[in-house]
């Protein structure tokens, strides 16, 4: 790949570009300023040795084709391949409110993942609203520019999970592949697959592969006080084949809901930050009416009161 580049390199350096020549929108700064010691120096790099090194810090930080375009992807089952997710969320941790012990922990294990260390699939659970899906996102706008990719895959595609994986271990990067607000019924037997693939099946995950999920339930799959009161002859073996999914997550951060303490200081934090024009008293007057409509004190209720006063102003 080198003696090639340098070759290329040397053959066209001194070339006019063709009049109708449109150059790519490369959209990361970080990566516009790699390619511009190719370009833009090409003067002072007489053995092609600076823009060789140059491309090649750039192919394996962001990679190229539809690797360097998105941060994110769907996996499309019918079609069987990864579809690039054009708008993709810009949401970052100091947007997520409060759960320091929760981020710093996604940050952590992200990074020991994206530095060849051991690291651990992450269930997230806990109360609605509470930031579990914002948290997931955020870790796929932190690490692009270190190589990561999210790949969300919805239930209904589960059955093709081996393929996914097999598709992504082709490709040089990393990849958290995302499972959103999971939760499974008594009769639904998906989850026996995914059970497989996060550990126990025979073919394995791939070295450049980890699970992130979100959910409202700590289980995952639902419990029924008919599960304490012992009716199935073997009732243990029921109780442990509920609980199974949930132990292949090596790591449970828990998202607690807030008090009205810590629901008043979110949302004085985020009026503050938003510059929006309202006294602490009114803005808590105006909280205590929207919670009565509303249920339940967590960033997504915050976020659309916020969203509400900034309408009226």
């Amino acid at each position: 790949m080198r003696e090639f580049l340098e070759e290329v390199f040397q053959r066209f350096k001194n070339h006019e570009l063709l009049g109708n020549y449109i150059p790519s929108n490369i959209r990361p700064l970080a990566g516009r300023k790699i390619l511009e010691k190719c370009f833009f120096n090409y003067g002072e790099d007489d053995d092609a040795k600076i823009a060789t090194k140059a491309l090649c810090q750039y192919y394996e930080k962001f990679g190229y084709g539809i690797m360097a375009d998105f941060v994110a992807f769907n996996w499309d089952g019918e079609r069987e391949r990864l579809t690039g997710i054009n708008n993709y969320s810009d949401m970052t941790f100091d947007k997520v409110y409060g759960y320091e012990r929760q981020k710093q922990e996604l940050i952590k294990n992200t990074e020991a993942f994206l530095n060849n260390k051991p690291a651990n699939n992450i269930l997230l659970f806990g109360d609605r609203g509470t930031g579990k899906s914002s948290s997931i996102k955020a870790i796929g706008n932190h690490f692009y520019e270190d190589g990561l990719r999210m790949v969300q895959v919805s239930r209904d595609h589960f059955v093709q999970l081996p393929k996914v994986m097999q598709e992504l271990s082709k490709w040089g990067k990393k990849f958290v592949i995302v499972l959103d607000d999971l939760s499974f019924e008594e009769f639904e037997v998906e989850y026996k697959v995914l059970k497989s693939i996060l550990d126990g099946g025979l073919e394995v995950k791939p070295d450049n592969v980890l699970f992130y999920a979100s959910s409202n339930r700590r289980n995952i799959i639902k419990e029924v006080w008919q599960d304490q009161n012992m009716n199935e002859l073997h009732s243990r073996d029921s109780i442990n084949e509920k609980v199974s999914l949930s132990d292949r997550f090596g790591i449970k951060l828990f998202y607690d809901s807030m008090d009205q303490a810590e629901y008043f200081a979110l949302l004085e934090k985020m009026a503050e930050d938003e510059k929006l024009r309202i006294s602490s008293k009114n803005l808590r007057a105006e909280a205590v009416k929207w919670e009565m409509s509303h249920t339940g004190r967590n960033g997504r209720v915050a976020r659309q009161l916020l969203d509400y006063l900034h309408g009226k102003a």
